[in-house]
């Protein structure tokens, strides 16, 4: 799929109910009419890349708002899947999207449920970038569990869920925040490991696992202990993935 035709379609495949302007995406191959100037957070005269990695160049006149792609040089660039299922703790999961894409992290919110619109614990809608049959998980490098109640154990009930988890922890890295932890321990991942999580969830994990901090890092997993951790949690992924300089530039641009 080229620039244009990815873009294009990650225009077009925005939210419902949003307000909806026309837009013209100009490149390669001609111009497309595509919708939803929310998702891109488009501002007059803006440079600006979007989540797949491209340059857009915005200009806006007469209700049309133009976005001219320019494909950039290959990149490797860090990639996150956050699974989210009905249930899920709101600020844990979005959170973690939020701070991996001000770091320069592609981070894509999939939904392991029939649809993407996936709902909270506290019955708080939110549309997923994909569904987890839609997405190569070759491409990505850490695979991120949000918390929350019935959101983990929904988690836990997918096998392929689990098959993924089980694959990063053995080759990438996997990301757990309050409850989402108990999976990793039932999953036998945290032998001789260390790991934290929401108090009470730990019975899953192995003797001497658990560490009652706010964050754990073991090698390539990070868990966290609850939803006042979230932004910490996300930094300090954010490290191990991009750096300290990528850690810096968002501190700085949240005021931390």
């Amino acid at each position: 799929m080229s620039a244009l035709e990815e873009v294009t379609e990650f225009v077009q495949g925005g939210q419902q109910g949003v307000d909806i302007v026309p837009i013209v995406v100009a490149g390669q191959g001609g111009t497309h009419r595509a919708a939803d100037t929310e998702r891109f957070h488009q501002r007059h005269g803006a440079v600006m890349a979007d989540p797949q990695g491209y340059t857009l160049h915005v200009e806006q006149g007469g209700g049309i708002l133009r976005v001219d792609v320019v494909e950039q040089e290959t990149v490797l660039r860090a990639s996150s899947a956050v699974l989210a299922a009905d249930g899920f703790e709101t600020i844990e999961c979005l959170t973690m999207v939020d701070v991996m894409r001000r770091g320069g992290v592609r981070a894509t919110l999939v939904s392991i449920m029939p649809t993407r619109e996936v709902v909270s614990s506290l019955q708080i809608p939110v549309t997923c970038d994909a569904l987890f049959d839609e997405i190569n998980f070759d491409e990505y490098d850490c695979v991120v569990l949000p918390g929350g109640l019935p959101g983990a154990t929904n988690l836990r009930a997918d096998q392929r869920v689990c098959d993924v988890v089980c694959e990063f922890a053995a080759t990438k890295h996997v990301a757990a925040i309050c409850a989402a932890p108990f999976i990793l321990g039932e999953l036998d991942l945290l032998e001789g490991r260390h790991a934290t999580c929401f108090p009470g969830f730990e019975k899953s994990f192995p003797e001497g696992a658990y560490t009652g901090e706010k964050v754990t890092q073991d090698g390539n997993i990070i868990t966290a202990s609850g939803m006042a951790q979230s932004l910490p949690f996300a930094l300090e992924l954010l490290r191990t993935l991009a750096g300290d300089k990528a850690v810096e530039k968002v501190a700085e641009g949240i005021q931390l």
